[in-house]
Order: C-alpha cells, then sequence, then structure tokens
C-alpha cells in the first residue's frame, strides 16, 4: 500500500512538472515572438529548433 501511495505521489510531481514546463515554454514562445520580427530566416530557424530540441529532452528526461 505505501509503495502504492509513493508511485502515485511520484507520477503526480513528474506531471506538475512538465506543467510547469509546458507553462515556461508557452511564455518563452511569446517573447520570441515578440523579437521575431528583427531575426533573419536562419536565426528563427535555429532557434525555434533550439527551443523545441530543449523542450523534448527536458519532458523526456521528466518522464524516465
Amino acid at each position: 500500500m505505501k509503495l502504492l501511495i509513493i508511485s502515485l505521489l511520484l507520477f503526480s510531481n513528474i506531471f506538475a512538472s512538465i506543467d510547469d514546463v509546458q507553462q515556461n515554454y508557452k511564455l518563452l514562445n511569446q517573447e520570441v515572438d515578440k523579437i521575431s520580427h528583427t531575426l533573419s530566416v536562419e536565426e528563427k530557424i535555429t532557434l525555434y529548433y533550439l527551443i523545441q530540441s530543449s523542450y523534448e529532452q527536458i519532458t523526456t528526461t521528466l518522464l524516465i
């Protein structure tokens, strides 16, 4: 029974952390959108790629 409770607490913390990460990335994307008009196409692609790849790495690490 204790193992079940500990597991549930662990999973709830992981999903709460993922939600926090998602909120932070939404804010980051809003800020990037504000400055994107001053960037070249190559800079935009690089920036969005870095944001997306770091987001995937963080969420994957949280789920492991």
